[in-house]
């Protein structure tokens, strides 16, 4: 279905002029909308996504809500959804579960999944090891891919992968990361971001801090910091995926993540520790515990194990 279908399509026998939903619809909340109102309420949802989830994942989620909220309006049509590959089902029912949460009907979605047996799709365990092995060796294989790729772009596209690989950072919030010190650099207030081998992005929540996702502090040289911003040009996560893409180069972005925190761990550095340097805690566990540690001895051991990959600067 079109996402500009009009909501009547799917109501009984709805009267010109008047929004009737059936009786099994998710809700009284719903009763109260006209179909202009829904709409207006999508909109909305989509500056909520912006808000509280990653770039990536608020657009799928806009995507898909877009596409299949007929559902929320006529439950009997989650039949359609049965039709979906696995993967596209599940970025759907996330699409809608959100979806639901904003439009205050999530126990009655709960209720409906229950009903028409929609399901989280789980991955099986012969599917998620031979996955992992496949994983395994393109996280191996990350170094000599950044060899292969890095000469053939141009230099901010350099700056920006080496930067990602170095921090361990998701894509888009390491290209902000990145941008923001370009910016401070020519404000002259980059101290307050970067110092003693130090981002710390805790300083700015609006950027690093999100619902789910987060990036509360990353250790980095200076020389490395100095090199990957010497271009002074900015560089979004988008872009750097359409320059990989043209060369037609590998895309192995989302396994800079994966060969930081395999690296660190595999030279000591606790699982734990490596959770705080990827954003994978919430707040209050990081004010609570983790900045009453020792934080200079974890970013010395950090730079110690990252100082042998900084030859990739003068690839």
């Amino acid at each position: 279905m079109h996402r500009h279908t009009p909501l009547a399509v799917f109501t009984r026998q709805a009267p010109p002029g008047r929004f009737e939903l059936p009786t099994y619809c998710l809700g009284a909340k719903l009763l109260e909308l006209t179909p202009q109102k829904f709409h207006q309420k999508l909109n909305e949802y989509g500056e909520w996504l912006k808000n509280s989830f990653s770039g990536k994942h608020a657009k799928y989620c806009y995507y898909y809500a877009q596409k299949y909220y007929y559902v929320l309006i006529n439950p009997s049509l989650t039949a359609t959804l049965k039709t979906l590959t696995p993967t596209t089902r599940h970025q759907v029912l996330l699409a809608l579960t959100n979806l639901s949460k904003f439009l205050g009907v999530y126990e009655e979605w709960r209720q409906v999944m229950k009903q028409y047996n929609l399901k989280w799709e789980v991955r099986k365990a012969g599917e998620s090891f031979r996955a992992l092995l496949e994983e395994s060796g393109e996280i191996s294989n990350y170094v000599e891919w950044l060899k292969e790729v890095l000469p053939t772009l141009p230099r901010k596209y350099r700056e920006t992968l080496v930067f990602l690989s170095f921090t361990g950072m998701r894509p888009s919030e390491g290209c902000e990361a990145r941008n923001l010190l370009i910016e401070l650099q020519k404000t002259g207030g980059v101290q307050q971001y970067f110092s003693s081998n130090t981002l710390m992005h805790f300083k700015y929540e609006s950027m690093f801090a999100r619902r789910t996702k987060n990036a509360f502090i990353s250790f980095i040289d200076e020389e490395v910091v100095r090199e990957c911003t010497k271009s002074g040009e900015k560089v979004s996560s988008l872009a750097l995926r359409l320059a990989l893409r043209r060369r037609k180069l590998p895309q192995h972005l989302k396994n800079g993540r994966k060969w930081f925190a395999t690296l660190m761990i595999q030279n000591g550095i606790l699982p734990s520790e490596v959770d705080l340097l990827e954003g994978r805690i919430e707040r209050n566990i990081l004010y609570r515990h983790y900045l009453r540690t020792n934080l200079d001895e974890l970013k010395g051991k950090v730079l110690r194990i990252l100082e042998p990959y900084k030859q990739l600067l003068y690839v």
